[in-house]
């Protein structure tokens, strides 16, 4: 899960990231002391703590623009004043963390994180140079990854998404959400596979994938191993 706070006052940032990362564990959080700085990353973020009275680029117009951007981001504002509540309830906010109450406050704020986490596990993100909006997925949906020429092509259950980018690049990421590479050109998603025979991986909806005979033995741990885990 990836997560930003924004604000200018570091210590306060830095004391909300401990918070975070002392409850939720593997979280990525990176702090931003300066917004227009947060508005020129390109990183993907499934939350963000803003800060309203932001110089440059305040609360307001920060959640304008991640919103048109990613419309799954949870974004949470901190208020040093509460008339602004009014001003940011057209942008769908998670929640609000007052500055004066922060300890009362961020007990929910990283309760309600804790479940967007768990989650935030069942999907996948793809960005895409040149478009506005990342592709998003149910990992529960996508049967395979398969190369094609210079391009990948995600395969769902009822059609398929072509991308520039290659399985090396995605290959961890897609390991860590149960995907296994079964040959040079596929990866498969674990939940879609029925069997293996011989040196083909049959799938759920009958389809055949190449095997590897060098990947086979390494193919069969990790497809029972993640098997074993969902048990």
């Amino acid at each position: 899960m990836n997560i930003a706070i924004c604000d200018i006052d570091k210590e306060f940032a830095s004391i909300i990231k401990l918070k975070i990362e002392e409850k939720l564990g593997s979280v990525d959080v990176d702090i931003y002391t300066d917004s227009k700085l947060l508005m020129q990353s390109d990183k993907v973020y499934d939350c963000v703590f803003l800060y309203m009275d932001m110089p440059d680029i305040n609360g307001i117009d920060m959640a304008r623009c991640i919103r048109e951007k990613y419309t799954f981001t949870k974004m949470i504002f901190i208020l040093s004043k509460l008339d602004a509540v009014v001003e940011v309830m057209k942008y769908n906010p998670y929640r609000f963390i007052r500055k004066e109450h922060l300890e009362e406050d961020i007990k929910e704020v990283i309760a309600v994180l804790k479940e967007k986490s768990e989650e935030e596990l069942q999907y996948i993100n793809f960005t895409i140079p040149g478009e506005r909006k990342p592709l998003r997925f149910n990992i529960k949906d996508i049967v395979m990854f398969e190369v094609f020429r210079h391009e990948l092509k995600i395969k769902l259950e009822d059609k398929e998404v072509r991308i520039k980018a290659t399985l090396e690049i995605l290959e961890k990421t897609l390991e860590a959400k149960g995907f296994i590479r079964v040959h040079k050109s596929y990866i498969a998603n674990y939940l879609w596979i029925e069997d293996i025979i011989r040196n083909e991986v049959i799938l759920n909806n009958g389809q055949r994938v190449p095997l590897s005979r060098q990947k086979k033995q390494t193919v069969i741990q990790k497809l029972n191993s993640l098997r074993s885990n969902k048990n």
